[in-house]
């Protein structure tokens, strides 16, 4: 609550120049949209990861639930009673409808606990903040990680198909087809995987034996792999029906194509990072990420004027790769050794 009620200020005073770095200031309504959503997914994590390590996780899945149906109603109803408004306001209602969603959600998720938070101070206040901190530290600076990732490619693939010659419009047009429409087809397995990435990283915190983290971190990584491959099976195969009559895109089928790779390295990556939080291995997780992000973005600046949007499609296996790689090899060094 604290960091929300300081973040959320700050967020909409550099929402202008966020948008600014965007390069397009239509931007500006959803970030200001998004920015109540820092205090709301703040406190819903808090709660959702204390359902999760006491292996409850039927509250978390009722509150998401409750979430997403908001947000889907909203959305449905702010288009349906605004058919007519700015470009800028049109692609902000989402946002919109995102934060409602978020809302509701910790409505359900507070009503579940029986609780609200409580500003309260803890007798050992101090102590528990330090371990707060080095237990978080490494992970709330991975995520950040992946934002920044996110923001700077935002930046830099627009920037770098204009120097392949591409206009403007056409240049963030290139960029929205692949991180609009092909990147979410690529976390479609993020919802297996996802589930279990959050319900194996404590499950894996409780193996009292190195033989139990090696079948049970065994068998979530192959769950992963199986679903993968299947969706990127049939990403591969159904990627004409997919840009044909879904995007009506018929040009996008090869880029679909091009990084069906993703739907089997992300959910594969999205456990392994998560049963590396389970073993306490987070800074090494960091690490990983850090490679993987600097990776990505040198691939996509050095590839895209030469490839095209083909470029950030390569740039993104190459990188996403490297990261799962280097989490590989710490889980495989954690568990190998045999039980005393």
């Amino acid at each position: 609550i604290r960091m929300g009620c300081l973040i959320t200020p700050l967020f909409f005073f550099l929402s202008p120049l966020i948008a600014e770095a965007l390069g397009d200031g239509r931007t500006l309504p959803a970030l200001l949209f998004f920015a109540p959503c820092v205090l709301t997914v703040g406190v819903s994590s808090v709660y959702d990861g204390y359902f999760f390590g006491q292996g409850r996780a039927l509250p978390p899945a009722l509150s998401e639930g409750a979430e997403q149906l908001a947000r889907i109603g909203v959305l449905a109803a702010l288009a349906f009673l605004i058919p007519r408004v700015t470009v800028a306001y049109r692609a902000a209602l989402p946002a919109l409808a995102s934060s409602v969603g978020e809302t509701v959600g910790l409505i359900v998720i507070l009503l579940q606990a029986g609780s609200i938070p409580s500003f309260r101070r803890h007798p050992d206040e101090k102590k528990v903040r330090r371990q707060l901190t080095r237990l978080s530290a490494p992970l709330l600076l991975n995520r950040l990680c992946h934002t920044a990732l996110r923001s700077l490619c935002g930046i830099v693939i627009p920037l770098r198909l204009m120097a392949a010659g591409y206009g403007k419009p056409e240049a963030l047009s290139q960029f929205g087809m692949f991180n609009g429409m092909v990147m979410p087809l690529m976390f479609l397995p993020g919802m297996v995987s996802g589930a279990l990435s959050t319900v194996g990283g404590p499950a894996v915190a409780r193996c009292g034996t190195k033989k139990a983290e090696r079948r049970l971190i065994l068998r979530l990584l192959l769950s992963a792999l199986g679903t993968g491959v299947l969706c990127a099976i049939l990403l591969c195969l159904l990627s004409p029906v997919i840009s044909r009559y879904f995007y009506r895109l018929p040009e996008l089928s090869p880029l679909i194509r091009l990084a069906c790779p993703l739907a089997v390295v992300l959910p594969l990556q999205q456990v392994s990072g998560g049963m590396m939080t389970g073993l306490g291995l987070q800074k090494h997780s960091l690490g990983a990420s850090l490679l993987g992000s600097a990776a990505l973005l040198l691939c996509t600046w050095q590839w895209l004027p030469r490839m095209g949007i083909s470029g950030a499609a390569y740039a993104s296996i190459v990188g996403h790769g490297l990261t799962l790689f280097c989490e590989m090899v710490y889980l495989i060094s954690r568990t190998r050794n045999k039980d005393l």
